[in-house]
């Protein structure tokens, strides 16, 4: 019997590593690269940026998103190619995405803005705990309980996802409290 050393190295692995590498890259030419993808890009039509409305215009053009590992880009360079308006607002720490930025300068933009999650997918998914709630003039330590004494959750100002600000909600919970209407304008703006 021989001892053959070198493990998968042999004339039948060398072959059988060919073959799958042969067929991968069969099936990544035939399905348009669709192997490689995660998921449907955002259809969401917004305003034109880059020349596109929503991201799934951009298609199979993963380099307009996507950088290489060798390359010193990053992905939010890439971002704000087409949303310039969003890089001046990082650049000024009194503007959300700047306070954002001030808080944790670790964030990118992929933090809170994910895709390739279908297109019907809403590309703003953020924890409570990044959102910085007192650049929006709204206090985390001043709105801990509702005014029923329960514990404050996103939909009790966010109905409908947190997209969407239900300017009611304040009023709402502020009709239970001492604060009323002539306070409660100048507390919308302060708390």
């Amino acid at each position: 019997m021989r001892n053959n050393r070198l493990g998968c190295l042999t004339g039948t692995g060398i072959i059988a590593a060919l073959i799958t590498a042969v067929l991968i890259t069969v099936h990544a030419f035939t399905s348009g690269g669709s192997i490689f993808s995660p998921g449907a890009l955002s259809a969401k039509s917004g305003e034109m940026l880059g020349g596109v409305t929503s991201h799934s215009e951009i298609g199979r053009d993963c380099k307009a998103c996507h950088t290489a590992p060798w390359e010193s880009a990053t992905m939010a360079d890439r971002c704000v190619v087409c949303h310039a308006e969003i890089a001046s607002d990082m650049r000024n720490a009194a503007s959300l995405h700047g306070k954002m930025l001030h808080d944790n300068p670790n964030l990118s933009c992929r933090h809170c803005h994910t895709d390739h999650r279908g297109a019907n997918a809403q590309l703003t998914v953020m924890e409570s705990g990044l959102f910085p709630h007192e650049a929006v003039g709204y206090s985390l330590k001043g709105h801990q309980f509702t005014a029923t004494k329960q514990t404050f959750v996103c939909n009790d100002c966010h109905h409908g996802g947190i997209s969407t600000f239900a300017s009611d909600s304040c009023q709402t919970c502020h009709s239970h409290w001492p604060i009323r209407s002539s306070n409660f304008d100048q507390c919308a703006h302060t708390c």
